[in-house]
């Protein structure tokens, strides 16, 4: 089924549509059900206009066949045609505007006035010289007069797209004009600042402009260019800044004032109300990147220096400006999508929406203030620790474990897409807390990062049973590191024993929790750990391998017992663990005695033989007296009219030469 188009532009419309996301034409309400019937009617009429014709034209061909009958005279002689498959289905297809697309007429209205502009300007590049600076002035303010009323007018004629090509053409010249006025010294122009110039005649040039685009609300070019001579003027404002922390909250102040703009501009200036969205995210992402640029700066003697130093006003004004844009950014979103879901009815119809066109209108704008505010969370964590060393990383390390636990306790588990922002930003400011105590090449502020990512993962497995898998594996794994770098601390042979130790009491942890969800993700990071463990050994002495090698064993073993599904992979490892351990062990005596141990070991690894010897086996069948196993005799009949035999009684001891019975002797 082809797209619905717009009532208004004629542009595709996506299948569950808001607005028009050409024209930004509403189409929720009384009013818009009702455009759609008059549409649907007219579409009716339409098919029946079409099928008259139709109609009209085959009567005709009857008549001029010579071999047919003349059909009575009058409308109401004519034979109705069959109506059409929609018809006949009560519901009458639209009818389909065409897409806006560049025609080959546009290209050449393009064209030519690309040539035209040339042309004009060779022409006053000849005779630029002899007319002096104000026959200058007066040439070219005159065609720019005379390019705005060419646009007003053939915008009035129903030409858009002259209309368009034309304002261009107009707003160029605007522009050109203010700066060839300071640049020839017209009234004395040029001894004024160019960056205070170019605020002032920036900010003129956006409001006649945008009083044009008043005139014509139908010419969207002089609503952009508008917004972009305004642009224009707070980037010349923002070069006055010295220091990027004043760059960054010039920038900051500059998206403030265009997202005001956004909001407190009449609506009678359209399209420029609309579109001052887009500039504001813009300088907001300007912002983010110049306080980021700024805080890493400050960390360094140098710019790309290795040896950092304490805060320094400049970079704690960067931080701020970024804590301030995470959370500016983070109130907008939620403010935005609580008044849109009060106009469509609910948030998931606003997720639906946005979802479905988010780089379209002001989701556009929308989606870039989300991105920019996500990443400001982990930007002002890293700036700041980039300033204050290990030692401060370390604490802020454990306040923002505090915090994210904290909100994990006050806050009501529910399936909200904000609390989860919330705690994800919070998750991956540790992270890069870790890595910048890894950076900072301290193993103190190593370990203390990585305890503290440790105790905010398990107090998310703790708190939020549904991240009870995956918290749980984080938590795991950076009690792993933890370890592992807090017994290389001391010796490489400290380091072993402590990540055996660990693998072993997470090997017990995992098989004690059956059917639980971190089950799984425990155990994998417990294999891990004997992994490293075992490779931290290998260029050490054979007892440190040994010690890791026999508790592998003894974990592979349990967990053959305890886990049935397991047990051929466990019980494999366990042999091969085992052995391994044994006979680095025997190495350490005496080659007589590592070959001894490894026959015994072989010696171990053989089957039982068929009687159990005493030993209380499964294939014993008289050995457990309440065993639910029944004794290898076939069970008698208990068809109607026949005695069940007596079981034979169980017996409840075994000698060495026991063996099941056979069948001869059951019976």
């Amino acid at each position: 089924m082809p797209p619905i188009p717009c009532p208004s532009c004629g542009a595709a419309l996506p299948a569950a549509p808001v607005a028009c996301p050409a024209c930004r034409l509403p189409l929720t309400g009384r009013e818009a059900v009702q455009l759609w019937q008059l549409d649907q009617q007219l579409a009716s009429l339409q098919t029946q206009r079409v099928a008259l014709i139709q109609a009209l034209r085959a009567r005709d061909a009857v008549t001029a066949d010579p071999g047919g009958t003349r059909p009575a005279e009058g409308p109401l002689a004519t034979t109705q045609p069959a109506p059409a498959a929609g018809a006949a289905a009560g519901v009458p297809a639209p009818l389909g505007a065409p897409r806006r697309r560049w025609t080959t007429q546009q290209t050449l209205l393009a064209v030519g006035v690309l040539l035209v502009l040339v042309a004009a300007s060779i022409a006053l590049a000849f005779a630029w010289f002899v007319i002096g600076p104000y026959g200058q002035m007066v040439v070219m303010g005159g065609l720019t007069a005379l390019a705005v009323y060419t646009s007003l007018y053939v915008s009035r004629r129903r030409l858009p797209s002259s209309a368009e090509a034309l304002a261009l053409v107009a707003s160029g010249l605007l522009l050109l004009d203010v700066a060839a006025a300071r640049r020839f010294g017209l009234f004395g122009l040029d001894h004024v600042g160019a960056r205070g110039y170019t605020v002032a005649t920036g900010l003129v040039v956006a409001v006649a402009l945008a009083a044009l685009h008043r005139t014509d609300r139908r010419i969207a070019a002089y609503a952009l260019t508008s917004l972009t001579a305004a642009s224009v003027a707070w980037a010349a404002v923002v070069s006055f800044a010295h220091g990027p922390a004043v760059a960054a909250t010039l920038a900051l102040l500059g998206a403030l004032a265009f997202g005001a703009a956004r909001v407190a501009l009449p609506a009678s200036l359209g399209l420029t109300r609309r579109a001052a969205g887009g500039p504001a995210s813009l300088w907001s992402a300007v912002s983010l990147t110049t306080a980021f640029v700024g805080a890493g700066r400050a960390a360094a003697r140098e710019p790309f220096g290795d040896r950092l130093t304490g805060p320094s006003p400049s970079g704690l004004g960067c931080v701020a400006v970024l804590v301030a844009l995470c959370v500016g950014a983070t109130l907008l979103v939620r403010r935005v999508v609580a008044v849109r879901a009060g106009r469509l009815g609910s948030r998931a119809a606003v997720r639906a929406d946005w979802s479905a066109r988010p780089v379209s209108g002001d989701w556009r704008a929308l989606s870039l203030v989300a991105l920019v505010g996500t990443a400001a969370g982990p930007a002002a964590v890293l700036g700041l620790g980039l300033q204050v060393g290990a030692t401060g990383t370390a604490l802020l390390s454990v306040l923002v474990a505090a915090a994210g636990t904290a909100l994990l306790a006050l806050r009501p588990a529910r399936q909200s897409l904000g609390d989860l922002w919330v705690l994800v930003q919070v998750g991956v400011a540790e992270l890069v807390l870790v890595a910048l105590a890894v950076e900072h090449h301290s193993d103190g502020a190593t370990v203390v990062t990585l305890v503290a990512t440790a105790a905010l993962a398990a107090a998310a497995a703790v708190l939020r049973p549904r991240w009870l898998a995956p918290a749980a594996g984080m938590s795991a794994l950076a009690l792993l590191f933890a370890v592992a770098v807090a017994g290389g601390m001391r010796s490489p042979g400290t380091q072993v024993l402590a990540v055996t130790g660990y693998a072993a009491v997470l090997s017990a942890f995992a098989l004690a929790r059956r059917g639980r969800p971190d089950e799984q993700t425990t155990g994998v990071v417990a294999l891990l750990s004997f992994v490293l463990a075992l490779a931290a050994a290998a260029p050490l002495a054979d007892g440190y391998a040994a010690a890791t090698l026999a508790a592998g064993a003894v974990a592979a073993a349990a967990t053959a017992v305890l886990r049935p599904r397991l047990r051929p992979a466990a019980a494999g490892v366990s042999a091969v663990s085992g052995t391994g351990a044994l006979w680095l062990v025997g190495g350490l005596a005496s080659p007589d005695v590592q070959w001894l141990l490894l026959a015994l070991s072989a010696a171990c690894s053989r089957p039982w033989p068929s009687g159990c010897g005493g030993v209380r086996r499964r294939s014993c069948w008289g050995h457990w007296p309440g065993s639910p196993r029944s004794p290898p005799w076939p069970s008698p009949s208990t068809a109607a009219g026949r005695m069940r035999r007596p079981a034979p009684p169980r017996r409840t001891a075994c000698s060495p030469s026991c063996t099941p019975p056979s069948r001869a002797d059951a019976r």
